[in-house]
């Protein structure tokens, strides 16, 4: 705790959306269209699972939930 760790703007934009939808699976598309919606430039959806990954593996976390076929969830305790 209290230590700082680098993210980008994508990351934490994602992580925002996960935490403001904790509980309800979001599918990538879902993901890119509130992530990059001031974009033109919408990436291919297995974009989401590279920064899923950064995130746990950035932030140790294992509360991001991947829901097979749909996309991703959070999952606070």
């Amino acid at each position: 705790l209290g230590e700082n760790i680098d993210m980008n703007a994508k990351e934490l934009e994602i992580l925002k959306f996960l935490l403001e939808n904790e509980g309800l699976a979001l599918s990538r598309m879902q993901i890119i269209e509130n992530v990059w919606k001031e974009s033109d430039e919408i990436p291919y959806d297995r974009v989401i699972d590279v920064y899923i990954k950064q995130l746990r593996k950035k932030l140790g976390l294992d509360c991001i939930k991947t829901i097979r076929n749909v996309g991703y969830k959070l999952e606070l305790k």
